[in-house]
């Protein structure tokens, strides 16, 4: 009875959150729409097209194997936040930061190549995320989960549509990105006690990826395919 009800309520957490996540991007747009002109919005399509196949092409699926572990420890948790999180957001980092003038050559976009920088402050907070947060996910609790999806939304939306207002250019996203990422790192160490540390012991990295790999890879098969249009 107890497994039921944790899924009954961890699915009417999922719904409202997806529910005020799609709400309040219509409102934004809607808003938006009359500040910005439409190649702003082009502008930052691009930049999340980047970094979205990025993460596409690097996710390697331990916190996978973390949620589907029987029995798990702090070295496993701290293993996988250092691979798939803190050493995964620095490689994407540092290619974005490398490539952007070459990304920004190729889309004739000049201003990409700082926007894309810029925005790698962002994804260098994702990879600094408290990893904890995971437990909940595993024990079907997304009580936390959903406070920081939707404390983290709001901030966005504040920050996305006064920046519009000021500045009426394509920063309101980015200043929106950075938003949303520095109040999601912020809140999973708020939401969660578990504190992690850097581990690199390989050995519990090929016993996540053994598992986690086989996901990776059928991840990996679906992004591409996604990608070559």
């Amino acid at each position: 009875m107890g497994l039921k009800n944790n899924i009954f309520k961890s699915g009417i957490y999922l719904f409202i959150a997806r529910g005020f996540d799609k709400l309040t991007s219509l409102i934004s747009i809607l808003i938006l729409a009359r500040l910005l002109e439409p190649s702003e919005f082009g502008l930052i399509a691009l930049a999340l097209i980047v970094v979205s196949v990025l993460e596409s092409i690097t996710a390697i699926s331990l916190e996978t194997a973390i949620i589907n572990k029987k029995e798990i420890n702090r070295h496993d948790l701290d293993v996988a936040w250092t691979y798939g999180r803190v050493l995964r957001s620095l490689m994407i980092a540092s290619i974005v930061i490398l490539l952007s003038p070459f990304i920004a050559n190729f889309f004739e976009e000049p201003r990409l190549e700082f926007i894309l920088q810029v925005m790698m402050l962002g994804q260098i907070l994702n990879g600094f995320q408290n990893i904890g947060m995971i437990l909940y996910i595993k024990n079907l609790d997304f009580q936390k989960d959903f406070y920081l999806s939707i404390i983290s939304r709001i901030l966005r939306i504040f920050v996305l549509i006064f920046s519009a207002f000021y500045f009426k250019s394509v920063w309101a996203f980015v200043f929106a990105y950075l938003a949303l990422c520095f109040s999601s790192a912020f809140l999973s160490y708020y939401l969660h006690p578990f504190r992690p540390n850097l581990n690199f012991n390989t050995k519990i990295l090929k016993d996540l990826f053994s598992f986690g790999g086989w996901v990776f890879l059928s991840q990996l098969t679906i992004s591409i395919n996604g990608i070559i249009d």
